[in-house]
């Protein structure tokens, strides 16, 4: 029934409808690079989750409700699928959520996948690459620095500074969501003390 792109974990995650019996309330997620789905959870409202979608925090929300029910918005746990509501819409019928953002992302994200420090600075190929629209890119700080991360258009103008801060020594992400720009190339460019570096991602719509 409904799918959305998580890319900060590379996975989609969906929901199915089931139009008779129960339970009709479960998530799924599915490994893009095998192809294989997980059940994660039910979110235990027994409804049918009309659509799904990610914030620029990772986290999960969903819609349900029908034609005759007002749909309530809700979080929903990446871990157990449990839904939590965050309140009534106070309309019918919605089938569809959609998350905007300015492009503009100050949320800097250690990565925990790795516990080995890195040995130099590094800035990495965003991924996916091309995507649509938003995408994880990675850097590594030999040491603390004062970082900027900004996004150039074709031309060289700068059309979004994503990072502007003192960041800590080891391996980072931050995710950028080129909601509002429009298919094309750009470039991304990190400088940290006297490290800089610049690679190229690919905006399709």
């Amino acid at each position: 029934l409904a799918m959305t792109f998580d890319p900060v974990t590379n996975e989609i995650w969906a929901t199915v409808r089931k139009v008779f019996g129960a339970p009709r309330d479960k998530i799924y997620k599915i490994d893009l690079a095998t192809g294989d789905t997980t059940f994660v959870g039910k979110t235990g409202f027994n409804r049918t989750t009309n659509d799904l979608v990610f914030d620029e925090n990772d986290v999960l929300y969903g819609i349900k409700g029908t034609g005759s029910q007002l749909c309530d918005l809700f979080t929903i746990d990446v871990n157990t699928g449990v839904g939590t509501i965050v309140g009534s819409t106070g309309l019918r019928g919605l089938t569809g959520l959609a998350y905007a953002e300015t492009g503009i992302i100050n949320d800097v994200k250690e990565d925990e996948n790795s516990n080995i420090l890195p040995d130099d600075f590094a800035l990495l190929q965003n991924y996916p690459n091309p995507f649509n629209p938003s995408t994880k890119i990675e850097f590594s700080l030999l040491k603390s620095e004062f970082v900027t991360l900004k996004i150039y258009d074709l031309l060289g103008k700068e059309i979004a500074t994503l990072i502007s801060d003192q960041i800590s020594k080891g391996k980072h992400y931050i995710v950028w969501n080129a909601s509002e720009f429009s298919s094309g190339i750009y470039f991304y460019t990190i400088e940290a003390g006297e490290f800089r570096q610049t690679r190229k991602l690919v905006l399709m719509k």
